[in-house]
């Protein structure tokens, strides 16, 4: 079956997984965006300045102003706790996000191509499209990249494909650090090059000196039988075949943990992560019961060493500590309530107000709460000021702040 009529609301998909799809119709294409970045435009006045392409890996850039910080989550359901977590920035640039950033799309990318090969019967390839590095580097203009794309896109439906992902590189390692990388003990499984890279293992000053320019769309491709393709200092080559679910991700996590973003996220849609073809349009649930789906999401989850959680996947470390959520109320239970709202109860929160009032220090928990609508209510406030940060509040005795895990 060539499911080539596939219809669905990008809107809803994207919003289950708590992103934004940007369309482009004439392309056929679908950005997968993160909701933490805006839309790019890659017109003629986004230039190209001092031969400067503005492409790093993930987690080499810069963190969210408040990331790590510590913010109040909950109060003890014994009147004697504070929950504490780390706040997190969620950029794709920051160190101490970009691997949840990293493993939530290697999740949502395999369980959609696993999907379609479930509904197609079909295994997909991997395949390299890739230009001149001579050319590239002579670019001005960001929207030379979206030219490539586009040509990388046309050839590889004009020898066949149907459907595909596209992950992007700007860079490879220069062919005489792999061999210093090599002595410094990369270039191994369990330490790739570009972990090395990643990990500074030859003491640079600066990163860029392990590799050069030289753009590439990696691609995963359906069906699996495209013959290799070169044209005029262009090419597209067939690496492989993904046999099976752990091929797919152990390419995946490959390509997107080191795929080139566009550096201030913030400002800037960086996300290098394509679908096209019919998987452009492809709804697993159209075609899969909801127990094959739940059976799949649960499969991948599990070869990434991860659990599904209220829908969030979350990694598994060997020396994970029992959950203590459930000693604590969130303060997202005492957001005031609007009064305007047709679904407003007059009864809302007093039974949460009723066990307040019977703990020690009350007045202080009834501070804490004060505080937290009025930060989170704030639209002076950037978006991630809008939290009840630990420095905002005095702990009295007697109390005692405690992770939340």
């Amino acid at each position: 079956m060539r499911p080539g009529w596939f219809a669905m609301s990008l809107e809803y998909e994207a919003m289950l997984r708590g992103e934004r799809p940007v369309r482009n119709e004439a392309k056929f294409e679908q950005k997968v965006v993160s909701c933490y970045t805006k839309e790019f435009d890659t017109s003629e006045h986004q230039r190209i300045t001092n031969r400067t392409h503005p492409y790093i890996l993930p987690g080499l850039g810069e963190s969210g102003q408040h990331c790590m910080k510590c913010v109040v989550h909950g109060i003890g359901i014994n009147g004697d706790k504070l929950g504490v977590r780390n706040l997190k920035c969620k950029r794709i640039e920051c160190k101490n996000c970009y691997k949840n950033w990293v493993l939530d799309r290697v999740f949502e990318t395999t369980f959609k191509i696993e999907a379609y090969s479930m509904v197609t019967g079909e295994r997909p390839a991997h395949v390299v499209s890739s230009i001149d590095p001579k050319i590239c580097r002579t670019w001005e203009n960001l929207s030379d990249y979206d030219t490539f794309h586009r040509r990388s896109y046309r050839h590889i439906m004009g020898m066949g494909g149907t459907a595909g992902l596209r992950v992007f590189h700007p860079y490879r390692i220069r062919h005489e650090m792999k061999d210093k990388l090599k002595s410094a003990g990369c270039g191994v499984e369990s330490k790739g090059y570009w972990k090395g890279v990643r990990e500074n293992a030859l003491n640079f000053e600066h990163l860029e000196e392990y590799y050069s320019l030289a753009v590439h769309d990696h691609n995963v491709v359906f069906p699996s039988f495209l013959e290799p393709h070169t044209d005029r200092n262009f090419m597209v080559k067939k690496i492989g075949v993904l046999d099976n679910m752990e091929d797919t991700i152990k390419l995946l996590y490959y390509l997107i943990s080191h795929t080139g973003v566009l550096k201030d996220s913030e400002e800037k849609d960086n996300h290098p992560i394509v679908f096209f073809g019919e998987l452009h349009r492809f709804n697993p649930e159209k075609f899969l019961s909801a127990a094959e789906i739940l059976s799949l999401k649960e499969q991948i989850a599990a070869k990434l060493h991860c659990k599904i959680e209220e829908g969030e996947l979350i990694p598994i470390s060997d020396d994970e500590k029992p959950s203590n959520k459930d000693q604590f109320i969130p303060l997202s239970e005492f957001k005031t309530p609007d009064k305007t709202s047709d679904f407003y109860d007059s009864r809302e929160g007093s039974y949460y107000e009723s066990i307040i009032n019977s703990f020690p220090n009350r007045d202080f928990w009834w501070s804490v709460i004060e505080k937290y609508n009025q930060k989170i209510s704030d639209q002076s406030l950037l978006k991630d000021e809008r939290h009840l940060f630990i420095e905002d509040i005095q702990i009295p005795e007697g109390v005692e702040v405690v992770e939340v895990i």
